[in-house]
């Protein structure tokens, strides 16, 4: 079996440099960039392949829930985005992008209407 490597990455969101770091508790001041490579994913069989894709949706999927409990929205919007793109119908993400929508204090009706749609997908999948 082929190995996934995982690269996560905390980078300053400010442009200018701070001493805070995420060891003092502001994750405000940082984002994560998550990276996954499936070593020679080209020659890589199907089930191995299948595998790489799971391991990323949970990962996604666990990431996002991460930043809902950091009070960032946006970035567990995108998490979630990323494990809906690999896996539609998986009800976790799709409850967290809804979650991460339905938490910006001045949202928009097209993002209401996607929350919606996301508790319905979510509460069928189930």
């Amino acid at each position: 079996m082929k190995a996934l490597s995982i690269l996560i990455c905390l980078i300053p969101i400010s442009k200018k440099m701070t001493t805070s770091s995420p060891e003092t508790g502001d994750s405000s001041r940082y984002r994560v960039e998550v990276e996954f490579q499936l070593d020679n994913e080209e020659g890589s069989s199907e089930k191995e392949r299948s595998l790489s894709r799971k391991m990323k949706v949970v990962l996604y999927t666990n990431l996002s829930q991460c930043y809902l409990r950091k009070s960032d929205p946006l970035n567990a919007l995108h998490a979630a985005d990323h494990a809906i793109s690999l896996q539609p119908d998986n009800h976790k993400a799709l409850f967290r992008r809804a979650k991460a929508i339905l938490s910006f204090q001045e949202s928009h009706h097209d993002d209401l209407r996607q929350a919606v749609r996301d508790l319905k997908l979510s509460l069928i999948h189930i």
